[in-house]
């Protein structure tokens, strides 16, 4: 239970950043800056809340390649909804100690588009929370944020709560 749970955690990192994104983006109070011949910036601080998880145990039984998780992800800033996450991670590594890499993706759906984000976790064998941040790439977009792109990282506060920072190119 505690490998899906990390696996939950990580898909609802995914699914955050890409909903936080495009939220924050379309705030009038952003963090912004721009050249006139350059590329928008927007740095963003939020906190991902887990709303629902679902794990599948594919066989065998227990831990394996192909087991995965779906989240469903609330972005909140300054206390308020900012938008919504869904994301999916996969179980792509399991090594001789127990140490597991999942592949996870998301998708962050928002007033004007939606935004996508992808990376890849790995937890040690007795791990429940990453002491260290996960990283994230911003993939792309649809609507007003075609154009996104950029990284963040995402620290665990538990098993349902993460701290975004995203840097997002417009």
């Amino acid at each position: 239970m505690g490998r899906k749970l990390r696996i939950g955690a990580a898909i609802a990192l995914v699914l955050v950043a890409g909903c936080v994104t495009v939220a924050s983006a379309t705030s009038s109070g952003d963090n912004r800056s721009a050249d006139s011949d350059g590329p928008k910036v927007v740095v963003l601080d939020l906190v991902a809340q887990v709303v629902d998880r679902q794990e599948i145990d594919e066989a065998p039984a227990g831990q394996s390649l192909g087991d995965w998780t779906v989240l469903e992800v609330d972005l909140i800033s300054g206390g308020n909804k900012a938008g919504e996450e869904s994301s999916i991670c996969v179980l792509t590594r399991i090594d001789a100690v127990g140490t597991t890499t999942s592949h996870c993706k998301g998708v962050s759906t928002l007033p004007g588009g939606q935004v996508t984000t992808e990376l890849a976790v790995k937890y040690g064998p007795n791990e429940v929370l990453k002491a260290d941040p996960y990283f994230t790439a911003i993939k792309g977009g649809t609507g007003k944020y075609r154009t996104a792109h950029g990284d963040g990282s995402l620290q665990e506060l538990n098993q349902n709560q993460w701290r975004l920072t995203l840097r997002i190119i417009l």
